[in-house]
Protein backbone atom coordinates (compact mmCIF):
# COMPACT_ATOMS: atom_id res chain seq x y z
CA UNK A 1 0.00 0.00 0.00
CA UNK A 2 1.18 3.37 -0.96
CA UNK A 3 2.61 6.25 1.47
CA UNK A 4 0.38 9.00 1.36
CA UNK A 5 2.18 11.11 4.12
CA UNK A 6 3.80 14.40 2.80
CA UNK A 7 7.73 14.09 3.02
CA UNK A 8 8.06 17.58 4.11
CA UNK A 9 6.29 16.69 7.59
CA UNK A 10 8.17 15.09 10.18
CA UNK A 11 7.03 12.52 12.21
CA UNK A 12 7.03 12.07 15.66
CA UNK A 13 7.50 8.25 17.40
CA UNK A 14 4.11 8.48 17.76
CA UNK A 15 3.03 9.00 14.39
CA UNK A 16 2.01 12.92 15.00
CA UNK A 17 3.39 15.53 13.26
CA UNK A 18 5.89 17.37 15.32
CA UNK A 19 3.82 20.50 14.82
CA UNK A 20 1.03 18.71 16.17
CA UNK A 21 3.27 17.36 19.45
CA UNK A 22 4.60 20.55 20.12
CA UNK A 23 0.99 21.88 20.39
CA UNK A 24 0.17 19.16 22.74
CA UNK A 25 3.43 19.71 25.44
CA UNK A 26 2.47 23.82 24.84
CA UNK A 27 -1.07 23.52 26.00
CA UNK A 28 -0.44 20.58 28.45
CA UNK A 29 1.53 23.20 29.95
CA UNK A 30 -0.56 25.95 29.82
CA UNK A 31 -3.55 23.41 31.74
CA UNK A 32 -0.48 22.65 34.20
CA UNK A 33 0.09 26.60 35.05
CA UNK A 34 -3.64 27.61 35.15
CA UNK A 35 -4.27 24.86 37.55
CA UNK A 36 -1.50 25.83 39.79
CA UNK A 37 -2.81 29.40 39.52
CA UNK A 38 -6.31 28.31 40.27
CA UNK A 39 -4.17 26.22 43.50
CA UNK A 40 -2.65 29.02 44.86
CA UNK A 41 -5.30 31.28 44.66
CA UNK A 42 -7.56 29.43 46.42
CA UNK A 43 -5.05 28.49 49.25
CA UNK A 44 -5.60 31.85 50.42
CA UNK A 45 -9.20 31.13 51.42
CA UNK A 46 -8.64 30.05 55.03
CA UNK A 47 -11.41 28.67 57.10
CA UNK A 48 -11.70 30.42 60.24
CA UNK A 49 -12.40 27.72 62.62
CA UNK A 50 -9.84 25.01 61.38
CA UNK A 51 -7.11 27.65 60.41
CA UNK A 52 -6.23 26.65 57.25
CA UNK A 53 -6.90 26.84 53.79
CA UNK A 54 -9.86 25.10 51.96
CA UNK A 55 -7.15 23.13 49.37
CA UNK A 56 -5.04 21.60 52.22
CA UNK A 57 -8.42 20.92 54.10
CA UNK A 58 -9.74 18.54 51.55
CA UNK A 59 -12.62 20.81 50.71
CA UNK A 60 -11.76 21.43 46.79
CA UNK A 61 -12.59 18.81 44.93
CA UNK A 62 -12.69 17.87 41.15
CA UNK A 63 -10.86 20.81 39.70
CA UNK A 64 -10.87 21.15 36.22
CA UNK A 65 -9.50 24.32 34.12
CA UNK A 66 -11.49 23.34 30.59
CA UNK A 67 -10.35 26.60 28.31
CA UNK A 68 -10.73 30.00 30.67
CA UNK A 69 -13.33 28.24 33.11
CA UNK A 70 -12.79 26.89 36.32
CA UNK A 71 -15.39 23.95 37.72
CA UNK A 72 -14.39 22.28 41.12
CA UNK A 73 -16.87 20.98 43.91
CA UNK A 74 -16.23 22.96 47.38
CA UNK A 75 -17.58 20.82 50.41
CA UNK A 76 -18.48 22.48 52.79
CA UNK A 77 -20.60 23.28 56.65
CA UNK A 78 -23.77 24.69 56.80
CA UNK A 79 -22.05 27.44 58.58
CA UNK A 80 -19.68 27.78 56.22
CA UNK A 81 -21.30 29.73 53.22
CA UNK A 82 -19.16 32.31 53.25
CA UNK A 83 -16.42 30.20 52.15
CA UNK A 84 -18.14 30.36 48.39
CA UNK A 85 -18.04 34.20 47.88
CA UNK A 86 -14.06 33.83 49.20
CA UNK A 87 -13.13 31.83 46.89
CA UNK A 88 -14.67 33.34 44.08
CA UNK A 89 -13.51 37.01 44.74
CA UNK A 90 -9.59 34.70 45.36
CA UNK A 91 -10.00 33.12 41.96
CA UNK A 92 -11.10 36.87 40.35
CA UNK A 93 -6.88 37.77 40.40
CA UNK A 94 -6.30 35.47 37.39
CA UNK A 95 -6.56 37.74 34.11
CA UNK A 96 -7.57 34.41 31.94
CA UNK A 97 -10.44 33.27 34.00
CA UNK A 98 -13.65 34.44 32.67
CA UNK A 99 -15.91 32.30 34.94
CA UNK A 100 -15.11 30.07 37.82
CA UNK A 101 -18.10 27.80 38.66
CA UNK A 102 -18.13 26.40 42.11
CA UNK A 103 -20.76 23.38 43.17
CA UNK A 104 -21.21 23.40 46.88
CA UNK A 105 -21.75 20.24 48.59
CA UNK A 106 -23.20 20.00 52.20
CA UNK A 107 -25.80 17.81 53.40
CA UNK A 108 -28.97 19.84 54.33
CA UNK A 109 -29.80 20.39 57.82
CA UNK A 110 -25.88 19.32 58.75
CA UNK A 111 -24.17 21.99 60.85
CA UNK A 112 -20.52 19.81 61.47
CA UNK A 113 -19.48 16.32 60.08
CA UNK A 114 -16.69 14.61 61.78
CA UNK A 115 -15.05 11.37 60.39
CA UNK A 116 -13.61 8.98 62.30
CA UNK A 117 -11.34 6.62 59.71
CA UNK A 118 -8.36 4.62 59.76
CA UNK A 119 -6.79 1.97 57.21
CA UNK A 120 -6.87 -0.90 59.58
CA UNK A 121 -9.29 -2.94 61.58
CA UNK A 122 -9.35 -3.11 65.53
CA UNK A 123 -8.08 0.29 66.31
CA UNK A 124 -11.19 1.55 68.35
CA UNK A 125 -12.90 3.39 65.34
CA UNK A 126 -16.26 2.44 66.15
CA UNK A 127 -15.75 3.22 69.98
CA UNK A 128 -14.14 6.81 69.44
CA UNK A 129 -17.41 7.25 67.21
CA UNK A 130 -20.10 5.82 69.66
CA UNK A 131 -17.70 7.65 72.54
CA UNK A 132 -17.92 11.12 70.73
CA UNK A 133 -21.89 10.52 69.69
CA UNK A 134 -22.59 10.26 73.22
CA UNK A 135 -20.17 13.37 74.37
CA UNK A 136 -21.86 15.47 72.35
CA UNK A 137 -26.08 14.29 72.57
CA UNK A 138 -24.90 14.54 76.29
CA UNK A 139 -23.97 18.42 75.92
CA UNK A 140 -27.21 19.11 73.74
CA UNK A 141 -26.09 18.49 70.36
CA UNK A 142 -28.56 16.61 67.82
CA UNK A 143 -25.82 13.29 66.53
CA UNK A 144 -26.52 10.90 64.24
CA UNK A 145 -23.94 8.59 63.17
CA UNK A 146 -23.50 7.01 59.94
CA UNK A 147 -21.84 3.37 60.34
CA UNK A 148 -20.15 2.57 56.41
CA UNK A 149 -17.82 0.09 57.90
CA UNK A 150 -18.60 -2.84 55.28
CA UNK A 151 -15.82 -5.47 57.13
CA UNK A 152 -16.83 -4.79 61.09
CA UNK A 153 -20.16 -2.47 61.40
CA UNK A 154 -19.92 -2.95 65.36
CA UNK A 155 -22.23 0.65 66.40
CA UNK A 156 -25.36 -1.06 66.37
CA UNK A 157 -24.35 -3.86 68.67
CA UNK A 158 -22.49 -1.40 70.71
CA UNK A 159 -25.55 1.28 71.48
CA UNK A 160 -27.78 -1.50 72.20
CA UNK A 161 -29.55 -2.26 68.39
CA UNK A 162 -27.85 -6.10 67.66
CA UNK A 163 -29.98 -6.79 64.24
CA UNK A 164 -32.83 -4.43 64.08
CA UNK A 165 -35.31 -3.79 61.14
CA UNK A 166 -34.98 -0.57 59.61
CA UNK A 167 -38.04 0.96 58.25
CA UNK A 168 -38.64 2.11 54.85
CA UNK A 169 -40.37 5.60 54.77
CA UNK A 170 -41.84 6.40 51.05
CA UNK A 171 -41.30 10.06 50.33
CA UNK A 172 -41.60 12.92 47.36
CA UNK A 173 -38.14 11.61 45.82
CA UNK A 174 -38.43 7.97 46.31
CA UNK A 175 -37.83 5.51 49.33
CA UNK A 176 -35.42 6.43 51.84
CA UNK A 177 -34.15 4.26 55.17
CA UNK A 178 -35.87 5.53 58.08
CA UNK A 179 -33.06 5.56 60.71
CA UNK A 180 -33.01 3.90 63.97
CA UNK A 181 -32.12 6.07 67.45
CA UNK A 182 -30.82 4.38 70.46
CA UNK A 183 -29.89 6.92 73.72
CA UNK A 184 -30.80 10.34 71.85
CA UNK A 185 -28.34 9.12 68.33
CA UNK A 186 -30.02 8.78 65.12
CA UNK A 187 -27.78 5.83 63.42
CA UNK A 188 -27.58 4.59 60.48
CA UNK A 189 -25.16 1.21 59.48
CA UNK A 190 -24.54 -1.06 56.93
CA UNK A 191 -24.72 -3.67 59.83
CA UNK A 192 -28.59 -3.37 59.79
Amino acid sequence: MPNHESPFIRQSPNGQSLDETDCASESNLIAAARKHAVTACLKQVIEPCLNNNIVDLGMVRNLRIVDNYVYFRLYIGAHQQGLKEQAQIALGDLSWCEKAYIQTCTIPGVRTTLAVSSGKGGVGKSTTAVNLAAALTKSGAKVGVLDADIYGPNVPQMLGLGQAEVAIVKTAEGDRFKPLEAHGIKIMSVGL
